[in-house]
């Protein structure tokens, strides 16, 4: 077995950042294997990013150490110099400037009556611009814990949606947030993010992925555990919950498609494919799916074939998708398919293994169309 990974050293003029985590101890098979080996790449400069804009030395979670020395140098993302050689997709430039409010359109059934969940009264343990990490005690499945943010623009009292956004293998819910940027469009459109930390930096998307996977971890039920505990925290529209997540996060919007549909309102998986090997919803979800052409991990080809799996499970009877541009994205669109439901695929040319930039926005616009019947 060859040895344990270590983290990714970013190294710039006189700034250096070395991540170091047992989580890169993890794999199950070589494909697991390979896969971690790649995905490391992406992860040094938002990485280092991070401890620049925190101001922070040390981060205790889950045995991770970050330190920087000196003041001087800088990081140019996707240059040579950051350490991640031929990662050309970098962050927005603005990564860290708040996008302007979402214009949500009508969910596809706008009659329905919202239905808020049961903290709707009362005192309310979450208040706009939270963020804490959340431990939950599953019982038999042990205490697992997630992230949550709850957008500036959240009103007290009113039931609002939540987003369940879920990272890939060997990240955290620190580097979804990252990655993701959806506090931002959080703030703008006023909802709550949830970020569930994965068993051994994984999630049991069903043929993968690491520890998660190889235990039969209950991820399923893990998130339906958040959900609820969320619904208890603050008032939450049950009918408007929502996921997105990134490679194997974006693996488990397919897993949950698929076995909690009377849960999730819509799913839209960025840069992950369908690993599920039985898939019965009891509902059509309708999903979106953004993707780099130029991803090395999950290819384009990979992913395209999982949407269109999906849109032919949703029985749609376009006679070929519309094609359409949207905030940079080509999108192929299935608009005819079961329940009102729709699908969408949106490409950006070449990229690497992360969340396309500017896909936060487009996420939500889909996402929010929809809620339950």
């Amino acid at each position: 077995m060859p040895a344990p990974l270590t983290g990714p050293a970013v190294t710039s003029g006189h700034k250096s950042l070395l991540l170091v985590s047992r989580r890169f101890r993890i794999w199950r098979t070589p494909r697991d294997f390979v896969r971690m080996a790649l995905m490391q790449r992406p992860l040094a400069w938002p990485a280092l990013l991070a401890a620049l804009l925190c101001a922070c030395g040390t981060s205790a979670r889950d045995g991770a150490a970050v330190a920087f020395t000196d003041a001087g140098g800088t990081v140019t993302p996707g240059s040579s110099n950051a350490g991640v050689p031929g990662d050309d997709a970098g962050a927005p430039a603005d990564a860290t400037a708040s996008p302007a409010p979402v214009a949500s359109p009508p969910v596809s059934d706008a009659g329905a009556t919202s239905a808020p969940s049961p903290q709707c009264t009362g005192t309310y343990a979450w208040t706009p611009g939270e963020s804490q990490t959340i431990s939950i005690d599953l019982g038999d499945g042990g205490v697992r814990s997630y992230d949550v943010y709850v957008g500036t623009s959240v009103q007290v009292g009113k039931a609002v949606p939540l987003l369940v956004n879920m990272h890939g293998l060997t990240n955290t819910p620190e580097i979804q947030a990252l990655f993701s940027q959806m506090n931002p469009v959080a703030d703008a459109n006023g909802f709550v993010v949830v970020y569930p930390d994965g068993l051994g930096a994984s999630f049991n998307a069903g043929g993968c992925c690491g520890l998660a996977s190889s235990a039969d971890i209950d991820d399923v039920g893990f998130v339906r555990a958040i959900v609820a505990d969320a619904e208890s925290k603050i008032c939450i529209d049950s009918k408007r919950v929502y996921e997105t997540g990134f490679s194997n996060g974006g693996m488990m919007s397919y897993r949950l498609a698929c076995d909690a549909a009377d849960l999730f309102a819509a799913v839209a998986p960025t840069e992950g494919e369908n690993e599920t090997t039985t898939c019965t919803p009891s509902r059509p979800v309708p999903l979106a799916a953004f993707q780099y052409l130029g991803d090395p991990i999950v290819p384009a080809t990979s992913a395209q074939q999982s949407v269109e799996m999906w849109a032919n499970r949703l029985d749609c009877t376009d006679s070929s998708p519309a094609q359409a541009t949207n905030a940079g994205f080509a999108c192929e669109e299935w608009s005819q398919c079961g329940g009102g439901s729709q699908v969408w695929y949106c490409t950006m040319p070449g990229g690497t293994h992360y969340p396309p930039i500017g896909s936060a926005p487009v996420v939500w616009s889909f996402l929010s169309q929809f809620s339950l019947p």
